[in-house]
């Protein structure tokens, strides 16, 4: 048997190959993205057919042999459960996984990222929030650790910080009244620009 490794992670997606196994996409804290097989997991009783389905998450020991890593053990610590029971909840976190699936590198721990997917799901689980909310905070966050944090000061056209009522995507930010009159941006509240503005301020 060759190394063997210790992550904790979130399966984002699962593939059938072969009579009885699976190879899993995960999410790890310390690797990043990491593609592993899970031999004899669609067999009936199989200690680990828990482990590959998506939102699954837990601590995976796996072998690493060459370029290949197998499943050995797991320990769960979450499924997301709830998430099935409710279509618009299943559907927010769904996107977060593939966006993770897409954005994400092997090799690259990202431990901000982590923690902000894990929280997600477990508010879009437990709280009474509409999964449009989550969805949004987990977005916006999402942006901010990107490098691609929205300007919600001040004008992207002009630099004016006051009359804040409209939001130009192009430009990444709020645009003032007297800009967006020759333009037709979409209207945006003092409200929302500063919850959006909370939101960006959250340790996560």
């Amino acid at each position: 048997m060759g190394e063997m490794l210790t992550v904790q992670a979130i399966v984002l997606r699962y593939a059938d190959y072969k009579e009885n196994d699976r190879m899993l996409t995960l999410f790890s804290l310390e690797q990043g993205k990491l593609s592993v097989a899970i031999k004899g997991v669609r067999k009936n009783g199989s200690k680990l057919r828990h482990a590959s389905e998506i939102f699954t998450y837990g601590e995976y020991i796996v072998a690493k042999s060459k370029d290949r890593y197998t499943v050995t053990q797991f320990n769960p610590i979450d499924s997301f459960y709830n998430l099935r029971l409710d279509f618009d909840k299943l559907s927010a976190g769904i996107l977060m996984l593939n966006i993770c699936e897409e954005t994400i590198f092997e090799g690259t721990c990202d431990h901000q990222l982590f923690v902000l997917v894990l929280r997600c799901l477990n508010q879009l689980c437990n709280s009474s929030s509409p999964a449009s909310d989550i969805i949004s905070i987990f977005l916006l966050k999402y942006c901010v650790y990107g490098g691609y944090s929205p300007t919600l000061d001040f004008c992207v056209h002009c630099n004016s910080k006051t009359n804040l009522t409209h939001f130009d995507a192009s430009r990444g930010g709020a645009c003032c009244k007297e800009c967006a009159d020759a333009t037709d941006l979409p209207f945006i509240s003092s409200g929302a620009l500063y919850l959006m503005n909370q939101i960006k301020r959250l340790m996560v």
